[in-house]
C-alpha cells in the first residue's frame, strides 16, 4: 500500500498513535514508566525526522504529559493538547531497573506476569488492563469530538500504544507485547464513529 493511501482518512477519522523518541533508559533497556526523562541525543534526532518526514498535517495533536512525549510532539506541532490519561503505564518499583535487576528483585511478580501479562499489576504500579481502561475511554471521547476526514495525532508510549492496538484487533491482552513499536514509529488507526480499526502498525519516517 502506498504512503498516500495509508494516510488518507477517507470517510473515517484518522488517528496516528506516535511513540515518543528515545531516552537514555530506552537505550539502556531499563523500565521507564512514568519516570519523567527527557529525550537523549538520538531521541532528539528521531523527533526531527518526524518534523521533516510526516506526510500530512494534523487537525489536532494530543500528547501525554511526560517530557519525552511533549518534546516529540513539539517537533512537528506548534499547538499540543496535554492529556494526562495518555501517560505511560506506571511501572512502580520496576522503574530504573534493567530486566536482570528487576527479575532478581521481584521473582514472584515475573512468574505471575509471564502467566498473565494483561492483568497483573507491576509492584507499586498499574496493570496493562488499567492502562487500556483509562486510555481507551479518553481516546473515544476525543475522537467523538472530531469529524470524519480529519486527521489527529496522539503522542504517547510503548505500552499505551501496544495495548490499544491489541484491543482494537480484538486480541487477548496477554498478547499486547506483540504490538510493540520502535521509538517515533506510528500506528495508524481509523475511527468510524463506533469502532477503531488498525490500518498500519509501525510506520516509520525514513531514518
Amino acid at each position: 500500500m502506498r504512503v498516500v493511501d495509508v494516510w488518507d482518512p477517507g470517510t473515517e477519522l484518522l488517528v496516528a498513535l506516535v511513540r515518543h523518541g528515545q531516552t537514555a533508559w530506552n537505550a539502556e533497556k531499563r523500565f521507564l514508566g512514568v519516570t519523567d526523562l527527557d529525550l537523549d541525543e538520538e531521541g532528539e534526532r528521531q523527533a526531527l525526522t518526524l518534523q521533516n518526514g510526516l506526510p500530512v498535517g494534523f487537525d489536532r495533536v494530543y500528547c501525554s504529559p511526560l517530557t519525552r512525549a511533549r518534546r516529540t510532539a513539539a517537533a512537528f506541532a506548534t499547538q499540543v493538547s496535554i492529556v494526562p490519561e495518555f501517560a505511560e503505564m506506571n511501572q512502580g518499583e520496576l522503574e530504573g531497573l534493567d530486566r536482570a535487576e528487576a527479575v532478581a528483585r521481584f521473582p514472584d511478580f515475573f512468574s505471575a506476569w509471564t502467566a498473565d501479562r494483561g492483568h497483573v499489576c507491576a509492584p507499586g504500579g498499574e496493570s496493562v488492563k488499567d492502562v487500556v481502561s483509562r486510555t481507551l475511554s479518553r481516546l473515544t471521547e476525543i475522537c467523538s469530538q472530531h469529524r470524519p476526514g480529519e486527521k489527529i495525532a496522539v503522542v504517547s508510549h510503548q505500552i499505551v500504544i501496544a495495548s490499544l492496538t491489541c484491543t482494537f484487533r480484538g486480541e487477548p491482552l496477554q498478547h499486547w507485547s506483540n504490538h510493540g513499536i520502535p521509538n517515533t514509529a506510528v500506528t495508524l488507526v481509523g475511527w468510524d464513529g463506533a469502532r477503531f480499526s488498525v490500518r498500519e502498525r509501525g510506520w516509520r519516517v525514513a531514518q
